[in-house]
């Protein structure tokens, strides 16, 4: 491992002397619209979430991406919609348009002390800056701003699980459509969406694809703000009663603990188990200051059931391929109905949140017999059971100058209390200090919370949080924390009360298309001594990973990014992994006939190393749109890609992607169901776009 970890380390020096002997002969940079993905790499970590988690954020940021904001008449709650923003930098946003006018360039925003390089990078993938629009006088629609698009995706493997010649029903193609129509005033989308291995137009998919999604949202009016009909996520307030929007680890999270959420969106994705369906709205005063959102949802989900007819797991997959996952498809109802009253005075904000669930039957896990579990599976004690839930919260906001306190708390029908609260101190434009404490009961349970936690659940834990981000020049970002949190009740692998650290420390340097990122984690957990057979010992575990990478841009046409990680892992054993990859994407015009063909073309390398799945990594790719692809590597290999965009006419796009993994330590690929007998693998996407 030593050698490997040398030779890693020399591949690494060499690639990044190329890439600065080429960015210091440089003569012409020009700003590029970034890929989602790339965002991702620097504003979250993937360790703290899961696959279908990062799934759901990359298509909701790809369809802000797509659909962008007009900075200069955005609303604050529209800004909201922003992750990486944080309340003050909103706040400037506006006051600077109030005290100046429309903001006419990207060297304008830059006057904006407290927009940093980094953040200003960010925040022009996701705007547009119309100098001929304002608040106050709205910049007439064009006739281009009334759209239309329709998209067809298709993954095709090439090669065979095992389950494709046994259990699974459908063929082992991926496939989806999208249309979406949005003018200024709404916006409309429906998506047929097929996993590999799903029956198509059979079984219990009878009208073509296994998952529809589909909405109508409209912005009538200053009293009637908001309306959405279908399917459409929602977000309120700090997440401890409803959550079901943007699901993001710590490091993102830090830039919006100081404001409070109203955010309602259709719900146009392949995400299959994470949105409501009926009807919810916002309505405000004239000024704005008290606005009122109801919802209403009743929808079919996935669940397995007891032999008593109760339900014993929610499912949340979304995958329908044998006969038990399709068996266990919609077999229950779910209906939610509640809202959010708030209030604006000054500098003060408050609100109120409601709401009640109820299943078509009793939620009941382990079934009515599991009365005295295993210590291994004590953590299930507190697990919701019932039929009936109902939560209710209050939030505030207090700001004022450089300071800035809000937090929400809520209680269930348990008697259970969770509680989240933040004060950001902004000493100066440059320096942002956070602290965040937070109390979840383990009587306490949201079925639909999500918020700030170190065990991805709003129940049985306290911690507190100090964090600061400094930007000592307008280039450089500095951004730490330190993170502490108890767990009073048992949980997975722990059958007792545990305790956590977790420690970050990442700097930024951006200037013009040059970019230097580097991130450092280390987590340090609990676990029982031995799983099948717990004592009162149990084990500190560590894992620490090092995230870095450079972006180099030494031609208009040519990008080059380089990048390295480390992982380190201690359970019973240290385990250590390396990966380095390099990127490059050429953009180029294919002039022929007098015709001219914009062509975009990204292709990476990346070679990992790895002891064990414990010190696994992550590869973030280039891919079609609204297709996320974040492959987990572990063991020893090499992972291939090229990516091909071409724009054939102004309407018309198409896209296509080819990628490998080949692994030099075994002769098969995963288990069970999910078994290729190779050592390598690969995958082709074809996209076709089309705008009317």
């Amino acid at each position: 491992m030593t050698h490997t970890i040398e030779t890693a380390r020399f591949l690494c020096l060499r690639l990044f002397f190329l890439n600065l002997i080429l960015f210091l002969s440089a003569t012409t940079l020009h700003a590029q619209v970034d890929d989602i993905a790339d965002q991702l790499t620097t504003i979250d970590d993937i360790t703290d979430l899961d696959d279908q988690d990062y799934d759901q954020n990359y298509q909701l940021l790809t369809e802000l991406q797509q659909h962008p904001i007009d900075l200069n008449t955005a609303t604050p709650q529209q800004l909201q919609q922003l992750p990486f923003l944080t309340a003050q930098q909103i706040e400037d946003i506006a006051e600077h348009i109030h005290r100046y006018g429309p903001i006419q360039t990207e060297g304008e925003l830059a006057m904006i002390q407290t927009i940093d390089s980094e953040t200003r990078h960010q925040l022009l993938q996701f705007v547009t800056l119309n100098p001929q629009s304002s608040p106050l006088t709205p910049h007439p629609s064009s006739p281009h701003s009334r759209s239309s698009t329709f998209i067809a995706t298709t993954s095709i493997p090439l090669y065979q699980r095992e389950g494709d010649n046994t259990v699974y029903h459908g063929y082992p193609y991926a496939h989806s459509i999208r249309y979406m129509l949005s003018t200024p005033q709404c916006q409309a989308a429906i998506v047929g969406a097929q996993n590999p291995g799903e029956p198509f137009f059979a079984n219990k998919n009878k009208l073509g694809y296994d998952h529809y999604a589909l909405y109508l949202q409209a912005h009538p009016g200053k009293n009637l703000r908001n309306i959405v009909v279908g399917h459409y996520r929602l977000q309120l307030a700090l997440g401890l009663v409803m959550n079901n929007n943007l699901a993001f680890g710590k490091l993102i999270t830090l830039n919006s603990t100081d404001r409070s959420y109203t955010t309602l969106r259709g719900h146009s994705s392949r995400i299959e188990y994470n949105y409501l369906q009926g009807f919810a709205a916002t309505l405000a005063t004239n000024n704005g200051n008290i606005s009122f959102t109801p919802f209403v949802s009743l929808r079919q989900r996935d669940a397995t059931l007891n032999s008593d007819n109760t339900i014993r797991t929610l499912l949340t997959t979304g995958l329908h391929r044998t006969t038990t996952e399709l068996n266990n498809k919609n077999n229950i109802t779910e209906f939610i109905a509640g809202g959010r009253l708030t209030l604006k005075m000054r500098n003060l904000h408050f609100g109120v949140t409601a709401l009640h669930n109820t299943f078509s039957k009793p939620l009941q896990p382990g079934g009515t017999t599991y009365t005295n579990p295993s210590a291994t599976q004590r953590y299930r004690n507190i697990y919701p059971k019932g039929q009936h839930f109902t939560n209710a919260s209050i939030d505030y906001t207090y700001h004022a100058h450089a300071i800035t306190i809000n937090g929400e708390t809520a209680t269930a029908a348990t008697g259970g209390v969770a509680t989240l609260n933040t004060l950001n101190i902004q000493p100066s434009s440059r320096l942002r200090l956070t602290a965040l404490q937070r109390f979840y009961s383990y009587r306490y349970y949201a079925l639909h919370s999500q918020s700030f936690s170190e065990g991805g659940r709003v129940q049985n834990e306290s911690g507190f949080l100090v964090a600061a981000k400094w930007n000592p020049s307008r280039s450089v970002t500095l951004t730490a924390y330190a993170d502490y949190a108890y767990f009073p009740y048992p949980r997975y692998q722990v059958s007792q009360s545990s305790h956590a650290w977790d420690y970050l420390a990442a700097i930024t340097y951006q200037h013009g298309t040059t970019k230097l990122y580097a991130r450092y984690r280390l987590r340090l957990r609990q676990h029982d001594l031995d799983a099948a057979d717990p004592s009162t010992t149990i084990k500190n575990t560590t894992d620490q990973r090092l995230h870095t990478y450079i972006t180099l841009q030494p031609h208009r046409h040519l990008t080059l990014k380089t990048q390295l990680d480390l992982s380190q892992a201690y359970q019973t054993r240290t385990s250590t992994g390396c990966m380095i990859s390099q990127a490059a994407t050429l953009r180029v015009n294919i002039r022929q006939n007098n015709k001219t063909t914009p062509l975009t073309i990204n292709a990476h390398a990346a070679w990992f190393h790895t002891d064990d799945y414990n010190s696994r990594l992550y590869l973030y790719e280039r891919s079609p749109l609204y297709q996320m692809s974040l492959p987990m590597l572990y063991g020893h290999g090499m992972r291939y890609a090229v990516f091909a965009q071409a724009h054939p006419t102004r309407t018309l796009t198409l896209t296509a992607r080819v990628a490998t993994t080949n692994y030099f330590d075994r002769s098969t690929i995963s288990s069970g169901h999910q078994l290729i007998q190779h050592s390598s693998k690969t995958d082709i996407d074809l996209q076709l776009r089309y705008r009317f």
